[in-house]
């Protein structure tokens, strides 16, 4: 299983708004994939929220969905894998304090404010750092977008998650667009390579859970 924690950095609306903000969005995650939590998204205090997952193959799309529902907003979150012990159950405070590890590296080496997502498995090996460093250069690539393609990717990720097989002239009829508009942006976007890499990577971390 995987321990995901979600830390709000800072934000333009007042902590009232923001706590409601995050209160809606929580439970329309929860609700969306309710089969996939072993704990769904609870908020610890104003500016922190843990679920696990059951399974790696959501954890990315669910992060992604919390980021581009949050545009407002500064967010950043740490995962752990949840180990089970000897005795059958599993050692849920070793994976908090993972996270909350990972949150930490961030904080410290931020990549100029790049980074948002930093996995922290307690091996720091190859494999832990090809997964990071994969998505440091994802991370790169949004903060490259212009606004009119961030608009676009937040409404592809939201409404489609990680598919990539929908139909481009309903998606520019939605979005009052020219399908040559569309097209032109989703490749300066990179949009295609970027669901590429995060499906690959949910596979890898599909295999690490299964494997361990």
């Amino acid at each position: 299983m995987f321990l995901i924690k979600m830390q709000i950095i800072d934000s333009q609306k007042s902590l009232l708004k923001m706590s409601a903000q995050l209160d809606l969005l929580l439970a329309k995650i929860n609700q969306q994939y309710q089969l996939d939590f072993y704990q769904p998204w609870r908020r610890i205090d104003s500016l922190n929220a843990e679920c696990i997952t059951h399974k790696g193959i959501y954890v990315l799309e669910i992060i992604d969905k919390c980021r581009f529902s949050l545009t407002d907003m500064n967010v950043r979150f740490g995962v752990s894998f949840v180990e089970r012990l000897g005795d059958g159950t599993f050692n849920i405070s070793k994976a908090i304090t993972l996270a909350d590890s990972a949150l930490d590296i961030l904080n410290q080496h931020d990549d100029y404010g790049n980074a948002t997502i930093q996995f922290n498995f307690d091996t720091k090996n190859s494999f832990e750092k090809m997964i990071n460093e994969s998505l440091r250069m994802c991370d790169f690539i949004i903060s490259r977008w212009r606004k009119s393609q961030a608009d676009l990717v937040s409404y592809l990720l939201l409404n489609y998650g990680y598919m990539d097989t929908f139909v481009q002239k309903d998606i520019a009829e939605v979005l009052k667009l020219s399908p040559q508009n569309l097209n032109q942006q989703l490749k300066n976007s990179g949009y295609y390579n970027l669901i590429r890499m995060k499906r690959e990577l949910t596979v890898i971390l599909e295999q690490y859970r299964r494997s361990v």
